[in-house]
């Protein structure tokens, strides 16, 4: 398997399959995708879901996950395992927000000054790059249980625990990969 086929395999298994809970912010579900942040899309996948294409779904679901979170990010241009922590904090919390936590990251590590603008460039990936990858991809892990601490109760209340679990599931395999490594 390919990095990226690795990291969205992760996404994927904490994402499920179809939702439409009214709790979610992000409106129908379906492989993660959000009928907020990605309406046309979400509407075709969800249609070839409830049509019983589930499989053509799931890689529709893919193939945005490669276009507008792994390639148009350049988390390509991190190192395992911090691909997997973007990756998944971009799904989880959008791409912006995703970028500007290891932003902050960075800061907090290497005592940096990067602008928290949420866009992966030059700066944002030499200073990430100089971090040890598995020590940058825990800090972005703790700053995400920041960012979940410091939403909106109402905001928070219906899938903290799901988020708090993912998060710790995203440690665990990282931790366990640097120790195999």
């Amino acid at each position: 398997m390919t990095r990226f086929e690795n990291c969205v395999a992760f996404v994927l298994a904490h994402e499920g399959e179809y939702s439409d809970d009214s709790r979610d912010l992000g409106g129908k579900t379906c492989f993660g995708v959000s009928w907020k942040a990605w309406p046309k899309e979400a509407d075709s996948i969800i249609a070839l879901y409830q049509s019983g294409k589930k499989e053509e779904a799931r890689q529709q679901a893919i193939a945005l996950y490669r276009n507008e979170y792994w390639e148009r990010l350049k988390v390509d241009r991190l190192r395992l395992p911090l691909d997997l922590a973007m990756l998944d904090a971009a799904v989880n919390l959008g791409p912006e927000r995703a970028v500007r936590l290891l932003q902050l990251e960075c800061n907090r590590q290497l005592r940096a000054s990067l602008k928290l603008d949420g866009v992966l460039g030059p700066a944002t990936l030499r200073a990430a790059n100089a971090l040890p990858a598995t020590l940058a991809a825990i800090g972005v892990c703790g700053q995400r249980l920041n960012a979940y601490a410091k939403m909106p109760r109402d905001t928070r209340q219906a899938h903290l625990t799901g988020w708090v679990r993912r998060v710790a599931d995203l440690v665990l395999g990282i931790a366990g990969s640097a120790q195999g490594s």
